[in-house]
C-alpha cells in the first residue's frame, strides 16, 4: 500500500495542533502528567482520522488532476485539427460503438438515431450562425449534436429555442466519448494553457501555505502567555491562531500562479 507524504504530514500536523490545544485546555483543570496523557489520547484519534481522510482526499485530487490534465491536452488537440481530421477521429469512435454513421460535408449523419453530429473544436468557438447552420442542415425529424469546448450562458439560451432540436455538447463530454471508445487524438502538438484567474479574499486568507504563519503566531501568542499578567488574552489568541493553522491545512486551497 502506498502513503502519500503529504497526508502522513498533515496528519502529523493535525495530531500536533490538537495535542498542543487539547493540552492548553486540559492543564487548567488535570494536573501533569495526567494532562499530557489525556492529550495525547485526544490527539491520536485524530490523528487516524486525518490520515484515512486526507489519503482518500489526495487520491482524488491526484486522479481529478490526470483527468483534467488529459481532458485540456485533448481539447487543445480537437482545436487545431482540421475539419476533415475532427470529423475522421468521430466517425472512428462510432464505428467502435458499432454506429453506423456516414460523412457528408461538414457533419456526420447517423440515419437510424435521426441524428447529425457537427463538431465544432475551434479558438474561435461556436457561433450563433453556425447554430442556424446547423438547425437548416439537419431533416425534419432528427436532431443536431454540436461538439465544442464551451457554450457560453447567451449561446446556450439561444440553443434552448429551437425546442430540443440542437443538442450542445461540451469539451468535457466529448472527451469521456473519446476516451471511452478508445480514441483519445494522439498529441501533435504540446502547448502548456495556464488558466489566470483571481482567488479572492477567503482562499487567500484560508491558504494552506498560511498555516505556517499561523502556527508560528500561535505560538508566540502561548509563549507569551507565561511572561504577562493577563494571560488568558494571550491564550485564547494562541488557540485561535492554531485552530487557523489546523484549517488551512486540512481545507485550505492551493493557491497556484
Amino acid at each position: 500500500m502506498k502513503f502519500s507524504l503529504i497526508a502522513v504530514i498533515d496528519a502529523l500536523f493535525t495530531a500536533f495542533i490538537t495535542f498542543i490545544l487539547s493540552f492548553v485546555i486540559l492543564n487548567y483543570f488535570v494536573v501533569r502528567p495526567y494532562s499530557v496523557i489525556f492529550s495525547i489520547c485526544i490527539a491520536i484519534p485524530f490523528l487516524m482520522l486525518a490520515f484515512m481522510r486526507l489519503s482518500v482526499k489526495d487520491k482524488t485530487k491526484k486522479l481529478k488532476s490526470a483527468q483534467e490534465k488529459e481532458k485540456n491536452s485533448v481539447i487543445t488537440q480537437l482545436n487545431l485539427f482540421s475539419d476533415s481530421e475532427q470529423l475522421d477521429l468521430f466517425l472512428t469512435a462510432l464505428k467502435k460503438k458499432d454506429v453506423c454513421a456516414e460523412k457528408k460535408k461538414n457533419a456526420i449523419f447517423i440515419k437510424d438515431k435521426n441524428a447529425v453530429l457537427f463538431i465544432k473544436f475551434s479558438y474561435d468557438g461556436v457561433t450563433k450562425t453556425d447554430v442556424v447552420r446547423a438547425f437548416n442542415t439537419i431533416p425534419k425529424n432528427s436532431t443536431a449534436y454540436i461538439f465544442s469546448d464551451t457554450f457560453g450562458v447567451e449561446l446556450k439560451n439561444f440553443i434552448n429555442r429551437f425546442d430540443g432540436k440542437i443538442i450542445a455538447v461540451d469539451g468535457y463530454k466529448t472527451y469521456k466519448f473519446l476516451k471511452e471508445n478508445d480514441c483519445l487524438p494522439t498529441p501533435k502538438y504540446n502547448f502548456t494553457n495556464k488558466k489566470i484567474f483571481s482567488d479572492g479574499f477567503f482562499p487567500a486568507f484560508l491558504g494552506r501555505k498560511k498555516a505556517k504563519s499561523y502556527l508560528a503566531f500561535g505560538f508566540i501568542f502561548l509563549v507569551m502567555s507565561y511572561f504577562v499578567p493577563i494571560k488568558i488574552y494571550y491564550i485564547i489568541c494562541g488557540c485561535s491562531f492554531l485552530f487557523l493553522s489546523l484549517l488551512c491545512r486540512l481545507f485550505g486551497k492551493e493557491i497556484k500562479a
